[in-house]
C-alpha cells in the first residue's frame, strides 16, 4: 500500500471515481464540483488552494482519498473528502 498526491490525469480520475465504489448512487457527491475544485476552476478556488491524495494497494487499486485545503495567511491544513475503503 502506498500513498500519493494526485499529479496527473489517471490519478484524478481514480480520486474522483473512488466514491462509486464505495456508496449507492443516492449518497455520491457532486463529481463536476469536486473536478472543478481539484483543478482550480471553482468560483471559491481563488481563496484556497487544495491538494488531493490517493492511497493505492500494490495491486494498483484505489483504497483512500482525502484533499488538503491551504489558505493564505493560516498556518493550518483543512483535510476534507476523506474516504476509503
Amino acid at each position: 500500500m502506498f500513498a500519493k498526491r494526485c499529479t496527473d490525469k489517471s490519478e484524478i480520475e481514480d480520486f474522483l471515481n473512488l466514491p462509486r465504489t464505495l456508496y449507492k448512487k443516492d449518497y455520491l457527491g457532486d463529481r463536476s464540483v469536486e473536478k472543478k475544485l481539484l483543478y482550480g476552476k471553482h468560483t471559491l478556488s481563488k481563496e484556497f488552494k487544495v491538494r488531493p491524495f490517493i492511497v493505492y494497494a500494490t495491486s494498483g487499486i484505489a483504497l483512500a482519498r482525502c484533499i488538503v485545503t491551504l489558505y493564505e495567511n493560516d498556518d493550518n491544513a483543512y483535510i476534507g473528502l476523506f474516504e476509503s475503503v
